[in-house]
């Protein structure tokens, strides 16, 4: 019998397992596009542009970082001048907390 699969639930269940090894004090290398996703699971973030490390650190603090908040977690103020607010992303991309597909945790 095929199952259609619900992706936001794959997904999910996912995060589940990945926050259960971590609990059990397994080491993850995880490469996310959902960069909310990734950092309330990460202990540690590195963000890359264009193939280029631009930040990394904690992930607590990455998570408050005006330019992590404003580019990856799509929290910026409207009317911020941002480098990367004009730069086309798909709705996906714009779904998954993505400033851009190549732009992504």
């Amino acid at each position: 019998m095929n199952r259609v699969l619900d992706s936001p639930l794959v997904i999910k269940e996912i995060f589940r397992t990945v926050a259960q090894l971590k609990r059990s004090g397994v080491a993850i290398l995880l490469v996310e596009q959902n960069a909310r996703a990734a950092l309330q699971v990460a202990d540690y973030g590195y963000v890359l542009e264009t193939g280029e490390l631009s930040l990394e650190g904690p992930s607590s603090e990455l998570s408050m970082d005006r330019r992590v908040i404003e580019s990856y977690l799509g929290l910026g103020a409207a009317s911020s001048p941002s480098r990367h607010k004009r730069r086309g992303r798909s709705p996906q991309a714009k779904r998954q907390g993505c400033l851009h597909e190549n732009h992504c945790f």
